[in-house]
């Protein structure tokens, strides 16, 4: 959408003087107008302003994100906005959870939602996070805020009280009672965690790395590395179950399939492992989180490792729409040839690699087998 209704500042982007996230400023004011005609001449007002106050000799675009934004602003009032009512309820349809994840084996989960609930839950967490933190001096009040909304979700904790009855403990008078006599200290319930708020997370790592003989990272479903240290944790936990995969030289995994049309589920476990992520170009969608596809669909292709490759919901349905095709290599990498002729190609993901250069130096016979055989042995986790 930049690129058609700004193909000036577009064509900045692709020059490589003006960042995407600076460009995006525009398309977000433009999306206040009204009618979407409108749209052009906001476009040529911005470039009228681009062409004052940026110099082209310059390699970049020195205007800073406030500039651009509050030209912007300024500009599109010339035209009719939408009310504020419609603008929130337009955002109010896009409200979501999103994921992220960090390199050094943390994530990030926030949620978008209106401002009074979010206003509410933030007390809530505080108010529950507080009552818990009393008596626990091993963690501060943030740290105990991110536990505790962890444990709210995965099931792991129950609290039956109102914020009255946490304020209430929080200012040290009595017990607060509910409607059933029990004392303020029966609001918390633990639990073990309940098989319907286990995640599903796949792990790929070298048996080394479960055996401390390497500090080779392991791979999250997406293709996230994490530290050797949190895959030996996620691999003690009680929760954790393992599923060995064995592959060849070359890393390849030995072919699996099934004759029904469902995949296994040793045949799903392996083509998760072996594609981490949605492998439609650009997308970084998990594969956990996508429909496994038959590329020779079904019955004339197997159900098989070799035949299946996981697609997010939405490009499950682009690869089937008409113009496009998607070719998969020996490699492991993608062909993408959209309906208008583009091709894109993505290499395959990488794999976690076993540390082998401990072997050989005597200090056992199936060391020493180990490396002579060349077999690579992974383990894949689901906690």
């Amino acid at each position: 959408k930049l690129m058609s209704a700004f193909p000036t500042v577009w064509q900045m982007c692709l020059d490589g003087r003006l960042d995407i996230g600076k460009a995006q400023l525009l398309l977000d004011a433009a999306s206040s107008l009204v009618d979407e005609s409108d749209i052009p001449e906001f476009a040529r007002l911005m470039n009228e302003y681009f062409a004052r106050h940026d110099d082209p000799t310059q390699p970049l675009v020195t205007l800073t994100r406030q500039q651009i934004q509050s030209a912007a602003r300024y500009r599109k009032l010339r035209f009719k906005q939408r009310s504020d009512e419609e603008r929130f309820l337009d955002a109010f349809k896009k409200r979501r959870v999103s994921f992220h994840a960090d390199e050094n084996g943390m994530g990030h989960l926030s949620v978008n939602h209106t401002v009074t609930e979010a206003m509410a839950a933030d007390y809530r967490l505080t108010l529950i996070a507080k009552r818990l933190c009393q008596g626990d001096e091993s963690r501060t009040l943030e740290q105990m805020r991110a536990d505790v909304m962890i444990d709210l979700i995965l099931g792991r904790l129950t609290v039956s009280g109102t914020n009255g009855q946490l304020d209430e403990s929080l200012d040290g008078g009595d017990e607060s009672q509910d409607g059933s006599g029990r004392d303020g200290d029966s609001i918390f319930e633990r639990h073990a965690t309940g098989r319907f708020a286990r995640p599903v997370i796949h792990v790929t790592v070298p048996i080394q790395t479960l055996m401390r003989l390497s500090d080779e990272p392991g791979l999250l479903s997406g293709n996230n590395a994490i530290p050797a240290d949190l895959a030996r944790l996620i691999a003690q936990d009680p929760d954790s179950t393992w599923y060995r995969m064995l592959t060849d030289e070359a890393r390849s995994c030995v072919e699996l399939s099934t004759h029904s049309y469902k995949p296994s589920n040793p045949v799903w476990r392996q083509v998760i492992a072996r594609d981490q992520t949605c492998i439609y170009p650009g997308c970084c969608r998990p594969a956990v989180r996508t429909d496994l596809d038959h590329r020779v669909p079904y019955p004339r292709g197997a159900t098989s490792t070799d035949n299946l490759e996981p697609l997010c919901r939405r490009h499950h349905r682009v690869k089937h729409a008409n113009g496009f095709a998607l070719e998969r290599h020996l490699d492991g990498s993608y062909t993408l040839t959209t309906r208008a002729g583009s091709v894109f190609r993505t290499r395959p993901p990488e794999q976690p690699v076993a540390d082998w250069s401990g072997y050989g130096d005597g200090r056992s016979a199936a060391h020493d087998q180990a490396r002579a055989t060349d077999i690579r042995e992974n383990l894949v986790l689901t906690a």
